[in-house]
């Protein structure tokens, strides 16, 4: 199974030029690969968005079947509840072959489960102790417009639903997360000496630890980490720019059957 995996693809529907770009490069990197599925780990489109995604990622994606996590930026501006019940009303699988695991829990292709969501932060990945959490003020976090969030219950529902749609018996588990799932993958691209003052918000500490996944997929730090292994899991994160070189990575399970 060929699963081409990109993050943090930050469309604008307003910036044309390079949202169409953008996707002229998707469209070249489905033609090389010829994926069997795409797995997008969040910061897809920007909150203004209000067309549905799921036709839009359906085009954008060549019709290829689609698995996506929600990221911080598709909830700014809205409660997190607001952007659940959105994404459900508006889900129909029997017409556009795109999923968010935040919404469905898991997707099953053959032998393979990818389970996951956005997986809020918990300040446990923070770096520098004196840091206030959450400390929006302190670093211009911009997750503060998100309307009543509290992203310690929000990681606590987001672990919970990870665990509970873990792989059975018998199946390749592919973790799909936008925040990072262990402290070992953070630092973010903008990242200084010393660390980041944004690695707070990155993501859960030793999640790797308590959850069964041959592969994790994830994105939002925008740093490039390839193969890495970590409790016994093999972590990808694509990393990727607001603006080219765009980022991707061709992972290729070679026991899945379709």
């Amino acid at each position: 199974m060929k699963v081409l995996c990109l993050s943090d693809l930050h469309r604008d529907p307003y910036d044309c030029t390079g949202a169409k770009e953008q996707a002229n490069w998707i469209h070249r990197m489905i033609t090389e690969n010829n994926p069997d599925v795409v797995v997008i780990t969040g910061d897809i489109y920007e909150s203004c968005v209000r067309k549905s995604p799921y036709k839009l990622l359906h085009e954008l994606c060549c019709g290829v079947k689609t698995i996506c996590t929600l990221g911080n930026h598709e909830f700014f501006d809205f409660e997190v509840s607001y952007i659940h019940n959105w994404l459900t009303e508006m889900y129909k699988p029997e017409k556009f072959d795109v999923h968010y695991l935040d919404i469905v829990g898991h997707i099953d292709v053959g032998n393979v489960r990818f389970f996951g969501n956005v997986l809020w932060y918990d300040g446990s990945t923070k770096t520098d102790q004196r840091q206030e959490f959450p400390g929006w003020r302190i670093c211009g976090w911009q997750d503060s417009r998100i309307k009543k969030f509290e992203p310690l219950l929000e990681c606590t529902k987001c672990r919970t639903q990870i665990l509970d749609n873990q792989p059975e018996k018998g199946q390749i588990g592919v973790l799909c997360t936008h925040c990072i799932p262990h402290v070992d993958l953070n630092m973010h691209i903008m990242g200084w000496s010393g660390g980041s003052p944004y690695d707070t918000y990155s993501g859960v500490a030793n999640f790797l630890e308590d959850v069964t996944a041959t592969y994790s997929i994830s994105g939002h730090t925008h740093k490039r980490t390839i193969g890495k292994m970590i409790a016994g899991t093999a972590c990808i994160n694509t990393g990727n720019h607001y603006a080219p070189p765009f980022e991707h990575y061709l992972l290729e399970i070679e026991d899945a059957t379709i």
